[in-house]
């Protein structure tokens, strides 16, 4: 995919002291760079997203492999862990899905418009040397002598400079409407994509910390009994200490 369409060195209207013009298409520039930035950065941050999703899950079922969870507890902890994990899959699945709708797709959509945009440049570019060409033909034939000869070839080249004066003109007009509508149209054609993306982030982060907050309620109570078991452990190995003649004597 390439994104240079505006490239100042070969679009740009220097000679055309266009200042207007050449505020737009740098506009339109700063347009293009960012709107690669964003669509490579969302590509990427996806890809971690799903990176992470397979981590966390490796990570769950490593867990539920170690040796200690040969104790009862231990393992249905694993256990929970991968179950909590398992039922977050779909909805990662959908987020996944959704940042490709609602970015990656909608910036493919926008790069689409840009080699349009582009053309005009261009055509406006050749009115506007085709202008300056015949304007420099006119003003030859101006200081040459006054033969019929030259005064023929002076009328055909004021003709053809009208003729690329309007085109030039009407080009300017059209390309001075639109690049401004589509720098402003960026706001109206983004906002409710990434609105979009909010609400999915939104919707899967609730229930991730739904999940991991029902995990954690269900660790602790299976926590309880153990504390209990391990209170009593200390009781009775206190007891014992006390039982000792070396206490006895102290």
């Amino acid at each position: 995919m390439s994104w240079s369409f505006f490239n100042k060195k070969k679009l740009a209207p220097k000679s055309s002291g266009d200042r207007e013009f050449e505020r737009e298409i740098a506009k339109c520039s700063e347009l293009e760079t960012n709107t690669k930035k964003l669509y490579k950065g969302m590509k990427r941050c996806n890809e971690a997203f799903e990176e992470l999703s397979k981590m966390e899950s490796k990570l769950a079922q490593d867990i539920s492999t170690m040796p200690y969870n040969d104790e009862i507890n231990g393992l249905n902890h694993a256990e929970e862990l991968v179950k909590t994990l398992k039922s977050l899959e779909s909805h990662r699945v959908e987020l996944a899905a959704n940042v490709v709708k609602t970015t990656i797709e909608p910036m493919k959509k926008f790069y689409g418009i840009l080699p349009s945009v582009n053309s005009g440049v261009k055509k406006r570019e050749q009115c506007l040397q085709e202008y300056t060409r015949l304007r420099g033909k006119v003003e030859k034939y101006k200081d040459k002598e006054k033969t019929p000869q030259n005064l023929n070839k002076l009328e055909q080249y004021e003709k053809e400079l009208e003729t690329a004066r309007n085109d030039y003109e009407a080009q300017n007009a059209l390309m001075l409407e639109g690049l401004p509508q589509l720098w402003e149209g960026r706001v109206t054609y983004f906002e409710p994509c990434f609105e979009a993306l909010q609400r999915s982030q939104v919707d899967y982060y609730s229930k991730c910390c739904q999940a991991y907050g029902d995990l954690v309620e269900k660790l602790d109570s299976d926590n309880v009994g153990d504390e209990e078991g391990a209170h009593l452990d200390v009781q009775d190995m206190l007891t014992d200490i006390r039982s000792l003649s070396i206490i006895e004597n102290a």
